[in-house]
């Protein structure tokens, strides 16, 4: 399918099926930070009293709200590293998240400086999903954590030493202050496994 639209920055756009008989879409159960299915809701009836009229377009709750199976050539080149250091912690015009191959076991990034640095605390900026805030409990949930949350995790220094292991975050926002400042000129983030989606992280941050 080709569009004839063009945009003269990058940000997101949507792509919208209407309603057909006899047509359906291919879904995956394939969730990744930054993208979101949404379906048509309602709309927004307030001109009387001065608001606006719109279409309105929610988010599925888990377990629905598959993504569309879709094959993009070229590929989105909206996932890379480069976005750990742009200063936003969730989605807002791009995902502003690195995200992992979905078929890398055990994915890593490495912070190197010309010279070694004394760190006395990390902090790592996981997806908490912002676009499904939880609601109240008596509506029930279909996981314990946030899918897109990074579970098990280490950070190592230049020599190889875990500094940090943890195995049972469910945290957006994950802090690590040492007694004693660590002196290194690379960290390693090693994300070992997460609740269901393939790694992702927002940013790093390394305070002396």
């Amino acid at each position: 399918m080709n569009f004839a639209a063009r945009l003269d920055q990058p940000g997101y756009v949507f792509l919208h099926f209407p309603e057909a008989k006899g047509i359906s879409l291919h879904a995956s159960p394939l969730r990744v930070t930054g993208l979101l299915r949404l379906r048509f809701c309602g709309k927004e009836e307030t001109g009387h009293v001065g608001g606006d009229r719109f279409d309105v377009y929610c988010p599925e709750r888990r377990p629905g709200g598959h993504n569309l199976a879709l094959r993009i050539e070229p590929p989105l080149e909206v996932f890379q590293p480069e976005n750990l250091f742009n200063g936003w912690q969730r989605p807002t015009s791009q995902p502003n998240a690195w995200v992992a191959a979905a078929d890398d076991p055990s994915p890593s990034l490495q912070l190197e400086w010309d010279s070694p640095r004394k760190i006395a605390e990390t902090v790592l900026f996981f997806d908490g999903d912002s676009d499904h805030a939880m609601e109240s409990v008596l509506m029930g949930h279909p996981e314990r954590a946030v899918v897109f949350c990074v579970k098990r995790y280490e950070i190592l220094d230049e020599s190889g030493h875990v500094l940090v292991s943890v195995d049972d975050n469910h945290q957006s926002i994950a802090r690590h202050r040492w007694p004693e400042p660590v002196t290194t000129s690379r960290l390693t983030v090693r994300l070992l496994e997460t609740w269901g989606a393939p790694a992702a992280l927002f940013e790093v941050r390394c305070y002396g």
